[in-house]
């Protein structure tokens, strides 16, 4: 059998199938090959049906660095990207940074077109709703998105951006466009929400700062205080703690 064997390996042809022709008939399981006089380099004969040759997949394996670059996003769990409509990479890097974050995503879905009250004005419901629909354009696509009514909206809302120099648009800064943007949204996912949600968008994107005010030991006046900010209010709200008597 061990011989059957390796003829398998080599041709395919499964041991029971196979029928090897020596001198005098054929070679049995049990022959003691001693007695068949086989000399080096002797040819014996194999007759038998081979197994269906394994076929190739239809399909071979397709690697993620074989897929289209749009593709090969989707498959790595990234965004699709936007495109620069001119200039415009402070306001993609913006967009780009906010669509991570998974708690501002769920308050912009629930976020209608309808919804407006507390102060909000049309051009930061407009720039709110824009914002929600392209976080949906990207996380429905594969391939890059032109956010050509976002950046419509930003500008309507905020006329710096849409600065020029010779009738092209100019760089800006993305600290600011965040800034301001952040604060647009703080304001309107807040109007017509619940306390909670109100306290996330602080909890999220606000920063306290505590600030000391202290005279000098020299000075007459002994005074200190804490006085702390949020960048997310409208205006500097400090809130402060005279310190004089400790």
């Amino acid at each position: 059998m061990v011989f059957k064997t390796q003829l398998y390996t080599l041709t395919g042809v499964p041991p029971e199938r196979q029928k090897i022709m020596v001198k005098g008939g054929i070679l049995k399981d049990d022959t003691d090959w001693s007695t068949l006089g086989l000399k080096d380099g002797q040819k014996l004969m194999m007759i038998g049906t081979a197994d269906e040759i394994v076929k190739a997949p239809e399909k071979g394996p397709v690697f993620v660095e074989d897929l289209p670059e749009e593709e090969q996003a989707a498959a790595l769990g990234h965004s699709a990207g936007l495109y620069n409509l001119g200039n415009t990479c402070y306001m993609n890097s913006t967009l780009q940074c906010l669509h991570s974050v998974p708690e501002l995503k769920s308050a912009l879905l629930s976020y209608s077109d309808n919804v407006r009250g507390n102060g909000v004005d049309q051009a930061s419901h407009s720039l709110t709703v824009a914002t929600r629909n392209t976080f949906g354009e990207l996380d429905q696509s594969v391939r890059p998105v032109a956010p050509l009514h976002f950046l419509q909206m930003l500008r309507k809302k905020y006329p710096q951006f849409a600065q020029q120099q010779n009738n092209v648009y100019m760089q800006q800064d993305a600290e600011e466009c965040w800034t301001q943007l952040i604060y647009t949204l703080s304001q309107t996912l807040t109007s017509e929400a619940s306390e909670p949600t109100a306290a996330q968008m602080k909890e999220l994107f606000g920063i306290d700062l505590v600030s000391r005010f202290s005279c000098p030991p020299s000075y007459i006046c002994f005074y200190a205080s804490i006085c702390s900010f949020c960048f997310l209010e409208p205006m500097c709200s400090f809130s402060c703690r005279d310190l004089s008597s400790t």
